[in-house]
């Protein structure tokens, strides 16, 4: 009988090992795929960005719902006419990429034409130059004036 119990403890003891291995490797793969399902080379050059984005506005979010985001403009430098006050985007979520925005801030968007939709249906990402305004005065310094600005 007691060469049982030292052979009851190594079993329970290698099964312990062997379940911490397996949950560490599962926690490791999930972070690995959530890191995988967006993942941003580096923030593009200033004038890289502008050129390949449908839009470029400083705007603030008014409202949003499950699918979209809608932003006052205030500032235009291309994409959004002055006749336009509002900008609606397509929300999505991180792990797709989308640029997550919080209220009361005002962004400097850069916004692109979504794949195999609409012409004018427009999202921002987290892989561009979209940011708050505040941190934005390098991109101003490069782009220059906006086309109009009405706040």
């Amino acid at each position: 009988m007691i060469r049982n119990k030292p052979l009851r403890i190594k079993a329970n003891a290698t099964a312990s090992v062997l379940l911490g291995f397996w949950l560490v490797a599962a926690g490791a793969y999930a972070m690995a795929e959530e890191r995988a399902a967006c993942a941003c080379k580096r923030t593009p050059r200033v004038w890289k960005d502008f050129k390949q984005a449908r839009a470029v506005f400083v705007g603030v979010v008014e409202s949003e719902s499950d699918d979209h985001i809608r932003l006052r403009v205030g500032e235009a430098w291309k994409g959004v006419s002055m006749g336009n006050r509002y900008v609606k985007l397509v929300r999505r979520s991180s792990k797709d990429c989308g640029f997550v925005f919080e209220p009361r801030v005002h962004y400097m968007v850069y916004a692109y034409a979504l794949q195999g939709a609409e012409p004018k249906t427009l999202w921002a990402s987290i892989c561009s130059r979209t940011r708050p305004s505040a941190d934005a005065n390098r991109d101003r310094e490069i782009i220059g004036q906006p086309k109009w600005i009405r706040w």
